[in-house]
């Protein structure tokens, strides 16, 4: 499934003017008023060093990152001379039909010592930097390589030495050191799956002809989806297929999903540059691939149709080649469809390239993070009582870290050591969830902000389907009374209809979510619920009069 096969490790290039490799130095970077990707489309790399952020090209540092602050300008007020800042408007976009950030790393070197440049464009022309030593290297020419030039004038960098240590600083993450009880990952696809060994339990029908080994894939946290030799992975939701022979699913989870949690958990940064380093044209090869059609390299991560899109004009609309194109970057399929919808009403016309869709779902991406923000902050202003009492029966369903919310709760006072003993002699979480919210409600706000607070710290992806779940409550339902009789039986009747098969009629409720919206036949196959898209933890039969 690789482009190519690994060469030496000497011959890695860590090529910090690819946007993409960019991009991946940010996984450790501490929250700000500033997006990742806009940081490195302006150049910026992060040095592991509280914000500080690099510019790849005149290496001007900047730091103190505030909401509102645009990256762009930043550069180029601090260094108006760098070439690639005064290159932006033709060709500083990863996307950019003129120019692409991936562009093969340009071996050569050599200065005669690290000193520092002064700053004139000529000085800078190619002028590049070590980012463990500091050493700097100038007037490239033909035939020079970057390592040997690099190991010739600084013998004691300790990057050329070997000293991995060092290197990893730069993303500041080193290997992982995990604990007994597993990794504590804040962004998790797929929670059913995080356990090692229920992925492993997915593969019982895993093709014998496929040449990787299940327990290999489970391991790099992949799980099977049942076709073909299609495997999704649990935390960044990433799907591959076409496995090869001496295909090593770490390298290609880092190759194609290179700011997976997981991933960097269990394998470092370190371990992500140099993949990185290996395939540095790979996403332009992505981008090429949408608009031709080439097949220079293997299929990326897999492709689904919605559930019944293929019954739909829908399926149609999303199943063109820069559509697949952008679902196989990794975008998200429903912001997907959402943007294609909106180009579609306004311009009468699907997108025709995939740069040109890539940058609206870009900045898509950016607007829901944001509304987001704005969604929880707005939560967060009611009091916890309230908050605690609105989503009580959704928090007994859906909270599924019991444990450590007590443990909290004691160690803050709000439970004593009799209370918490009591909770935790309940035979089941839901008991326990159930006990332990009705007993912070009786002790009032406090207890609650408390509750609360641990909730949006630790379980992010819980207080969004809160607020969605708030959101679609809140929604008034559409009145049929003014409707034609006609009408009122022909809705009636849809809604009744399977929304899979579009043929039975529906008779299975999704637990917790509670939609009743597929037949008996159509509901085994499903993980997530149609409507919501919520995981499917249970079903129960209903019979309509």
């Amino acid at each position: 499934m690789g482009l190519c096969r690994n060469g030496p490790p000497s011959d890695l290039q860590y090529d910090n003017s690819s946007e993409l490799f960019r991009i991946s130095t940010f996984a450790r970077f501490p929250t700000s008023g500033v997006t990742e990707r806009s940081l490195a489309r302006a150049g910026w790399f992060y040095t592991g060093v509280g914000d500080r952020v690099q510019c790849f090209r005149c290496n001007v540092t900047a730091d103190g990152w505030q909401a509102g602050d645009c990256p762009t300008e930043k550069h180029r007020q601090l260094s108006p001379s760098c070439s690639f800042i005064q290159s932006l408007p033709s060709t500083a976009n990863l996307l950019s039909s003129s120019h692409s950030a991936f562009s093969p790393l340009r071996i050569a070197p050599a200065l005669s010592g690290p000193g520092p440049a002064a700053p004139n464009p000529t000085a800078r022309g190619d002028r590049v930097a070590c980012f463990s030593c500091g050493g700097q290297l100038s007037n490239w020419e033909p035939g020079d390589r970057a390592v040997s030039e690099h190991q010739r004038h600084y013998p004691n960098c300790r990057f050329v030495r070997g000293d991995r240590a060092d290197n990893v600083s730069l993303a500041g993450a080193a290997t992982s050191q995990l604990s007994a009880g597993g990794p504590t990952l804040s962004n998790v696809s797929n929670p059913a799956m995080q356990q090692c060994e229920e992925r492993r339990l997915t593969f019982v029908n895993w093709p014998s002809r496929i040449p990787v080994r299940p327990d290999q894939l489970a391991k790099a946290g992949f799980y099977y989806v049942g076709r073909n030799d299609d495997v999704k992975c649990f935390c960044c939701d990433g799907g591959l297929r076409c496995w090869e022979s001496g295909d090593d699913p770490w390298v290609e989870h880092a190759k194609w999903f290179p700011r997976c949690e997981y991933l960097l958990h269990e394998k470092g940064q370190e371990f992500v540059h140099q993949i990185q380093a290996r395939f540095p044209r790979l996403f332009e090869q992505l981008l090429n691939n949408g608009d031709t059609n080439s097949r220079e390299f293997v299929d990326p991560p897999v492709v689904h149709l919605g559930p019944g899109e293929e019954r739909s004009e829908d399926a149609v609309m999303m199943n063109t080649p820069v559509i697949k194109s952008a679902l196989e970057m990794g975008f998200e399929r429903s912001l997907v469809k959402q943007t294609v919808q909106s180009k579609i009403l306004t311009s009468g016309e699907n997108y025709r390239t995939v740069q040109e869709l890539v940058l609206d779902l870009l900045s898509a991406e950016d607007q829901k993070r944001e509304e987001e923000r704005e969604m929880v902050a707005e939560a967060m202003a009611s009091d916890g009582f309230t908050f605690v009492k609105r989503h009580q029966a959704a928090l007994i369903q859906r909270l599924k870290s019991v444990e450590p919310v007590l443990e909290h709760l004691r160690d803050q006072n709000v439970l004593s050591a009799e209370e918490y003993s009591s909770l935790q002699a309940q035979t089941t979480a839901q008991q326990q969830t159930a006990k332990l919210i009705e007993l912070v409600l009786t002790k009032g706000n406090a207890a609650a902000e408390v509750f609360r607070n641990w909730i949006q710290k630790n379980d992010v992806h819980l207080l969004r389907d809160l607020l969605a779940q708030s959101n679609e409550a809140a929604s008034p339902s559409q009145d049929l009374s003014d409707l034609p009789m006609e009408e009122q039986l022909r809705r009636l009747q849809e809604e009744r209809t399977c929304k899979v098969c579009m043929d039975k009629e529906v008779n299975i409720v999704f637990i917790p979510c509670g939609h009743l919206v597929v037949c008996k036949e159509c509901a085994p196959s499903l993980r997530k619920c149609p409507i919501c898209r919520g995981l499917v933890k249970g079903t129960v039969r209903t019979f309509l009069s």
